[in-house]
């Protein structure tokens, strides 16, 4: 199914990164992060399992369409779903998207299998999901569907730091739609 991912559509929906995000010098350059995406889904699709560039917070919001289903691991369990994507996948990247790279959906059961904790969020026409920092997420869309996507920093977060090993190409992200 055909799922795309891009810049706004329509001028004048405003959605703020957030004081914390704004106060990094040259933010505005690093595509994807303080700036909108829309989601446009034209059938039943899905997002890989990935985590927000610099471990940022993300807002998506699903404007209109069929419903999306949210998969999140808790943010504690970051590192042990790494260690278990490498334990599968041995050649994965090193990097801070590594897991986004393989591409991979993972599924419930085997989620379950390794104990990581997580949690599937259904999300309807006017709602939004927020991920927490370090929370990997992956979002089945049940149908077509039009969503906005932001990541931001609120003030309360620490200043960015770019990570050794960080992608410069902020993740695609899964989740939709004003």
């Amino acid at each position: 199914m055909l799922y795309v991912i891009g810049d706004p559509l329509f001028p004048g929906i405003e959605l703020s990164p957030g004081e914390g995000l704004k106060q990094i010098d040259g933010y505005k350059k690093l595509r994807g992060i303080g700036t909108k995406y829309v989601y446009l889904g034209f059938g039943v699709s899905c997002s890989i399992m990935h985590g927000e560039d610099a471990k940022f917070r993300s807002m998506n919001l699903l404007r209109s369409g069929e419903h999306k289903l949210w998969l999140i691991v808790e943010p504690v369990y970051e590192k042990e779903l790494e260690l278990r994507m490498r334990q599968e996948f041995p050649k994965m990247a090193n990097c801070s998207q590594a897991v986004h790279h393989l591409s991979c959906v993972i599924t419930p059961s085997k989620l379950d299998e390794w104990k990581i904790p997580y949690s599937l969020d259904y999300c309807k026409p006017g709602e939004a999901i927020v991920t927490e920092p370090g929370a990997f997420h992956q979002v089945l869309n049940m149908g077509a569907n039009y969503a906005l996507q932001l990541t931001f920093c609120t003030d309360r977060l620490q200043p960015f730091a770019r990570p050794k090993n960080f992608v410069g190409k902020a993740a695609t992200q899964l989740i939709m739609s004003l």
